[in-house]
C-alpha cells in the first residue's frame, strides 16, 4: 500500500489501532496466556488428540446437532504443537474472524456502511454493544456468529470487483460449514444475484446451498437418532421465552444488562407481573415501528437493505426459538439477533428524511453504544462473577499449570473456564502426540 492511499485510510487505520488496543485492555490474560472454554477442550482437543487433524476437521457433536468447522480447523492445527500452546490457536483464530469485521466494515464498498461516520458507528456496533458478551469472546465455538455478522456484511457489498469482494466466497465458506446462522443468508444471495446478475453472489450462493444442505442433513440425522440435545427443535412455546426474548434481544441490546436489570426488578410496582411488562415493551416497540412505517412507507419499500435486515431479524429469532438449549433467549444466543436488531434501528437512522426520527433511532444506537463501553470491562460487584471470569484469572490456575499436574498425573481433571465448573478429561498418551 503506498502512502497516498495510507493517507486516505489514515481514519480508518486510526480505528483499527483503536480496536486493537481495546481488544487486549477487554481481557490481556487471554491474549497472554491463554485458555480453554468448556467444550473447547473436553470435545473439540480431546477428539483431535485420539483421532489426529484430518479426521477431527470431519468431527461434529451429534447433541448440538449441526457442523462446527472452525473449531475443527483451529484445535485441530494445535494437535501439531506442544499442548501447552494449544489455547492459542482458538484465541487467535477467533480475533482473526473477527478482526475481518472490522475490516470490511472500515475498507470494503458496501450499502450498508457508504460513508466514514457509518463505517464508524458499524464496528462500534460489532464491537462495544452490549450483544458483544464476554461468553462469545474469543472463543471458537461462537465463531460461527462472528461469521454470520460477517456473511452479511458480505451480502451486501456492492459490485465493484475488487480484494474484499474476491475473497469473500472463503468467508461464505467458513461461514456456511462452522453454522446454522449464516446459512439463513442463502435466499438472500439468491435474490442479489437475480437483481444484480453479479456471478460473485451466484457462487457464494451455491456455497450457502450446500452448506445448508449439509447442516439440515446433520440436524435430522441427530434427531432421528435421539442424539440432539432433548430441548431442541421441541414445541415448547411458552410466554417465559417470550420475556427471555424481549429481556435479552429487544431491551439489553440496547440498555446493557444494569439497566435491563432495573427495568424488570425496580419497576415492577405493586409486583406486577413479567409478562405484562414485556408485552408493554413489545407494544411500545410496536407503535413506534408502526408510526415510522405508516410515514416513511415509500423510502422504506424501497431499500432492500432495511427489508432485508429485517427478515434476517425474522428468521435468525426464529432460529434461536426452535434451536437453543433449554429454550434460553440470553446469552450467546441473543447476540446475533441482538446486532441485527442494532443494524436495523442503524439503517432506520440512514434512510429516513425526518430529522425527528432520524435522531431518535441516531440516540438509541447511542445509547447501546456507552452502555456497551460501560459493560466491555465488566465492573466489580454483581456482574464480577457473571461475565469477568469469561476474561480474567481470577484466583484461577493457569491452562500450563494444568496440564504440568496432568503430565504428572494422567487421572488429573484439566480445569477449564469457567473455572471449577468445567473439567476437561485427556485420556491419552501425550507422548504419541508431542515431542
Amino acid at each position: 500500500m503506498t502512502i497516498e492511499k495510507l493517507l486516505k485510510y489514515k481514519i480508518e487505520i486510526l480505528i483499527l489501532i483503536i480496536i486493537l488496543v481495546f481488544s487486549y485492555y477487554r481481557s490481556p490474560f487471554i491474549f497472554l496466556e491463554g485458555r480453554f472454554i468448556g467444550e473447547e477442550c473436553s470435545h473439540h482437543l480431546k477428539y483431535a488428540l485420539q483421532n489426529g487433524f484430518i479426521s477431527n476437521l470431519f468431527y461434529y457433536d451429534q447433541t448440538a446437532g449441526y457442523y462446527n468447522l472452525i473449531p475443527n480447523l483451529l484445535i485441530g492445527l494445535s494437535v501439531f504443537f506442544p499442548i501447552e500452546i494449544a489455547p492459542f490457536f482458538t484465541i487467535y483464530g477467533s480475533y482473526i474472524i473477527l478482526f475481518f469485521i472490522f475490516l470490511y466494515c472500515l475498507f470494503s464498498k458496501s450499502y450498508l456502511f457508504e460513508n466514514k461516520l457509518q463505517k464508524t458507528i458499524g464496528c462500534l456496533i460489532f464491537f462495544l454493544t452490549p450483544p458483544n458478551l464476554p461468553h462469545i469472546w474469543m472463543y471458537s465455538l461462537t465463531s460461527q456468529i462472528h461469521l454470520f455478522f460477517l456473511v452479511t456484511i458480505i451480502l451486501f457489498l456492492k459490485n465493484e470487483n475488487n480484494f474484499f469482494k474476491k475473497i469473500s466466497p472463503f468467508f461464505v465458506f467458513l461461514g456456511g460449514f462452522s453454522g446454522v446462522y449464516s446459512c439463513l443468508i442463502t435466499p438472500f444471495f439468491l435474490a442479489k444475484y437475480i437483481f444484480k446478475k453479479q456471478v460473485n453472489d451466484l457462487i457464494n450462493f451455491i456455497i450457502l446451498s450446500l452448506s445448508s444442505l449439509l447442516q439440515l442433513s446433520l440436524i435430522v440425522y441427530s434427531k432421528l437418532n435421539y442424539k440432539l440435545h432433548e430441548s431442541v427443535l421441541v414445541n415448547d412455546f411458552n410466554f417465559e421465552m417470550v420475556i427471555s426474548f424481549v429481556y435479552n434481544v429487544l431491551v439489553k441490546s440496547i440498555t446493557g444488562r444494569h439497566l435491563s436489570n432495573f427495568l424488570y426488578e425496580k419497576i415492577q410496582l405493586l409486583q406486577s407481573d413479567k409478562i405484562l411488562v414485556s408485552l408493554t415493551i413489545l407494544l411500545v416497540i410496536f407503535i413506534i415501528f408502526f408510526i415510522v412505517l405508516k410515514k416513511n412507507f415509500k423510502i422504506i419499500q424501497k431499500d432492500f437493505v432495511l427489508l432485508s435486515l429485517f427478515l434476517i431479524f425474522i428468521l435468525v429469532s426464529i432460529l434461536i426459538f426452535v434451536g437453543s438449549v433449554g429454550n434460553q433467549m440470553g446469552g450467546h444466543y441473543a447476540a446475533a439477533t441482538g446486532i441485527i436488531y442494532l443494524l436495523l434501528i442503524f439503517r432506520f437512522s440512514q434512510i429516513l428524511i425526518n430529522k425527528k426520527f432520524k435522531m431518535f433511532f441516531y440516540m438509541i444506537i447511542l445509547i447501546s453504544i456507552f452502555t456497551g463501553i460501560y459493560e466491555f470491562r465488566p465492573p466489580q460487584g454483581n456482574l464480577k462473577h457473571n461475565y469477568l471470569k469469561f476474561l480474567d484469572c481470577i484466583d484461577c490456575p493457569k491452562w500450563k499449570d494444568e496440564i504440568t499436574n496432568w503430565k504428572k498425573d494422567k487421572n488429573y481433571l484439566i480445569r477449564t473456564w469457567p473455572y471449577n465448573q468445567k473439567h476437561c478429561p485427556l485420556d491419552i498418551n501425550l507422548d504419541k502426540h508431542f515431542l
